[in-house]
């Protein structure tokens, strides 16, 4: 019956909250996707380097 009505300030505040949490999202997403990135691109060295001798890694020894 009686409804609660927000002052302006409190609808203020929550608009902004959402854009930031919208951002860091974002954010995180261009993350996930440039750290996809580079392990695909390290995920290819390490097969190459493979090719060339199973002993790679000890070949100082």
């Amino acid at each position: 019956m009686s409804e609660r009505i927000q002052p302006d300030h409190h609808r203020i505040l929550w608009e902004r909250a959402c854009s930031r949490k919208r951002l860091i999202i974002q954010q995180r997403c261009c993350l996930s996707v440039r750290l996809r990135e580079q392990a695909r691109s390290h995920m290819e060295q390490w097969r190459s380097a493979d090719r060339v001798s199973p002993y790679f890694c000890f070949s100082s020894w």
